[in-house]
């Protein structure tokens, strides 16, 4: 019997047989790609506590470091947007050093999360203390958080906004058009 290889270990095909033996491991062996990570809500409601309490208690690494490089402010307090972390840092710091004492207490605390992504909405009463003169301001704050590789969140985006304040009933409020 004449045995006759239809394959011989020729350079060329030793780089072909080479390149399909690669290919096909390829597709035996698993990859494990990391995952991306999942936004959980208690995980968000124990960010959002720990961001009040570093207001509260004027951490300013705590706060500014609870933004993402690229995240927004805005914020009732001039010029209202704040849109980069040099931006964000000074309007924390200069908060913090106008004022003597913070309190926010929050309610209305609503959470959603959809893959590393969440939102949450709440109503605030930003209490503060200036010069022994107290002062309020009442209203609602909406913070989208996304979930870090390293399973911290960073806010991306941040809004705070006044409750609006109706007028006295014996005001009579007009609007003319053009």
């Amino acid at each position: 019997m004449n045995y006759s290889p239809r394959f011989s270990f020729s350079r060329r095909n030793f780089g072909r047989f080479l390149t399909l033996g690669l290919l096909s491991t390829a597709f035996l062996v698993p990859v494990h790609a990391a995952a991306a990570p999942v936004a959980a809500t208690a995980e968000v409601e124990t960010a959002f506590t720990g961001f009040v309490h570093a207001w509260q208690t004027k951490d300013v690494n705590a706060a500014v470091g609870a933004f993402a490089p690229d995240a927004v402010a805005y914020d009732s307090t001039p010029p209202g947007k704040y849109g980069n972390p040099a931006e964000i840092r000074e309007w924390i710091v200069g908060t913090f050093k106008a004022l003597d004492r913070i309190a926010i207490p929050v309610s209305e605390v609503k959470i959603h999360t959809a893959g590393s992504v969440a939102w949450l909405t709440a109503h605030y009463v930003f209490k503060a203390e200036a010069g022994g003169k107290s002062s309020a301001d009442d209203g609602n704050v909406s913070i989208v958080w996304v979930k870090q590789t390293d399973g911290s969140y960073k806010i991306s985006v941040f809004h705070a906004s006044n409750q609006a304040v109706a007028p006295p009933a014996n005001v009579k409020v007009s609007v003319s058009g053009n």
